[in-house]
């Protein structure tokens, strides 16, 4: 069963991604700015940290979902290995700040939203997260 899940919440993760891409084409040897990956990694990475805190204060939330959520939806919507290709593109094509920038951006914004979605869900405490 929980292969069914991940799978499903891949595939819908994975349309959501080439979705974002269609709306920001990005062409790579101009040096252009790598705006749909850094979208889809910095909102995955609010999602993720939020996801984790919902999970930390529920009962009831099954081990299943939180996989085929996190693994499945948000692991094929979100990219490494994109993100890694682009900055190698950028660096070959010889656009070192773009490529400096994307690095730093998308590490400190990664970490950034991470905790932001934490913090969003930790701070709604006082309310019921598990009815």
């Amino acid at each position: 069963m929980i292969y069914l899940i991940i799978g499903v919440a891949g595939f819908v993760g994975a349309l959501l991604r080439f979705y974002v891409d269609s709306l920001f084409p990005v062409n790579l040897t101009s040096g252009q700015f790598p705006i749909s990956t850094f979208i889809v990694n910095m909102l995955g990475s609010f999602l993720l940290g939020a996801l984790t805190a919902f999970v930390a204060k529920s009962k009831y939330f099954k081990p299943y979902i939180v996989t085929g959520i996190g693994t499945g939806l948000i692991g094929s919507f979100t990219t490494f290995s994109t993100f890694s290709l682009e900055v190698m593109n950028l660096i070959r094509n010889g656009y070192f700040k773009e490529t400096f920038l994307y690095i730093l951006l998308s590490i400190i914004g990664g970490v950034f939203f991470a905790v932001i979605g934490l913090q969003i869900v930790k701070k709604r405490g006082n309310q019921h997260v598990d009815s």
